[in-house]
């Protein structure tokens, strides 16, 4: 996904993968870039190095702190695979709180002229 311009990108709509300009969750960027769900509470970190996306623990009872927003990088220019945030594992429900996803972070980059990048990989939890 990307943001073009501070505070405004592209969405995913979770359940079918359509990005588009409203869905599930968001990227942005301003002092750094970030995945924003449409509704709060819809995002838990659970670990910041996972090799694989079946890695990533699926008990909400584990989640203390639901957020609609998770932090990536900081807004300097790098490539994606020099984000510090490959491998964060998330768990993010979907914009009405019916469906689970499991999502890891497989990288984010920032350049002057074309705005943020966040890529991830994400699964139903069943």
């Amino acid at each position: 996904m990307t943001s073009q311009t501070v505070g405004t990108g592209d969405h995913v709509r979770l359940a079918d993968g359509t990005v588009s300009d409203a869905g599930d969750l968001g990227v942005q960027w301003a002092m750094v870039i970030s995945l924003r769900s449409a509704a709060a509470e819809s995002i838990c970190e659970r670990g910041t190095s996972f090799a694989a996306l079946a890695d990533i623990p699926t008990d909400v009872a584990g989640c203390s702190s639901w957020r609609p927003i998770a932090y990536l990088s900081g807004t300097t220019i790098h490539e994606s695979d020099e984000s510090y945030r490959i491998g964060l594992g998330l768990l993010v429900w979907d914009a009405e709180h019916a469906a689970l996803y499991r999502l890891r972070v497989l990288g984010d980059s920032y350049d002057v002229t074309a705005g943020a990048t966040a890529t991830f990989e994400y699964e139903p939890v069943p």
